[in-house]
């Protein structure tokens, strides 16, 4: 009540999806203390609650100020992560390890809508990179995609190379379905570029260290 309180005598729902995200993230870190399985409940059904918020939002907010957008996906991605790995510190039970993943894999979705968002809108507002916003966002999940892939490299878990592979692929049909129409010449040549060099140096990565994780069982 505390944390809902203030933000909707704002009446606002940047301010309301917020004041969710904080009280489910104060939540699971209580659960992570005690234990008690009931805050994980409470904790995951005020996610739920800044979720509906998020997405009950009109459009044309998305495409406001970036303070907006940060108060609505920004907290909500920053306390999913958070709230990942809080559990991850205190992990030992297998509810909580189960919730860990749950939480990561959410936040990770989260972060790429939202870093997707925030890439497309700003590539749009600059004169000389507006009609690269396409191409940009094409880049720019080549780029995540690669960070996955060597992180799971690293940390030898399939399923961040299993994400990173799928991201590829979306980003592939993306570029040969939606951009080379969008695109002038010279973006083309730009975005096939750069994705194309993290194409390859994933490629090279995943051939230069397949024996790391090919007993992986993780």
């Amino acid at each position: 009540a505390l944390a809902t309180a203030i933000p909707l005598a704002l009446n606002n729902k940047g301010a309301i999806s917020s004041a969710y995200s904080v009280l489910a993230f104060a939540l699971i870190f209580a659960f992570s203390k005690n234990g008690c399985k009931t805050l994980l409940v409470l904790g995951t059904l005020a996610f739920a609650a800044a979720f509906c918020v998020i997405i009950d939002t009109p459009l044309h907010i998305f495409r406001s100020n970036i303070v907006n957008r940060f108060f609505r996906g920004g907290v909500f991605t920053l306390a999913l992560l958070g709230a990942g790995f809080i559990l991850h510190k205190n992990s030992g039970s297998t509810i909580i390890s189960k919730a860990k993943k749950i939480f990561f894999a959410a936040g990770g979705i989260s972060f790429l809508v939202y870093s997707s968002i925030e890439v497309y809108n700003n590539l749009e507002k600059c004169s000389f990179l507006h009609d690269f916003r396409n191409g940009g966002l094409s880049v720019w999940w080549a780029v995540v995609a690669f960070t996955l892939l060597i992180a799971g490299i690293r940390k030898n878990y399939k399923v961040l190379r299993a994400s990173s592979m799928l991201l590829f692929i979306g980003c592939l049909g993306k570029i040969y379905m939606i951009d080379i129409a969008g695109l002038n010449t010279l973006h083309k040549v730009i975005a096939f570029l750069l994705t194309g060099i993290l194409f390859l140096g994933g490629a090279a990565a995943y051939i230069i260290f397949r024996k790391r994780f090919s007993e992986d069982k993780k």
